[in-house]
């Protein structure tokens, strides 16, 4: 909620995760809480090149979300917390699956 009135928006997927997975030394240096956040941003970015987002939007937000690797086998997003459903639906499973294979 802080950076949401901070930025007066929701924050995208990328920013709440930079946010809460990074901080700014003294020095305006970033710094990431481990090696595995910083190769995720990482991945982010490289996935960005090339690309025609802007951020906030549904695509950059789909851009993070492919690079951390989407849902876990827990249902959740890696980085998200509890923001991970809002910003992205979870897929439903495979209804019908087995009255369709009976069929």
């Amino acid at each position: 909620q802080k950076l949401t009135e901070t930025l007066n928006r929701r924050p995208s997927a990328a920013e709440l995760f930079v946010a809460t997975h990074s901080k700014v030394d003294e020095s305006g240096h970033r710094v990431w809480c481990d090696s595995y956040a910083q190769g995720v941003y990482d991945k982010y970015e490289q996935m960005k090149v090339g690309c025609d987002v802007h951020v906030g939007s549904e695509a950059d937000d789909h851009l993070f979300f492919k690079a951390c690797g989407g849902y876990n086998n827990k249902g959740r997003i890696y980085g998200l917390g509890s923001e991970g459903p809002s910003i992205f639906e979870r897929p439903s499973r495979a209804r019908g699956s087995t009255a369709e294979a009976s069929s």
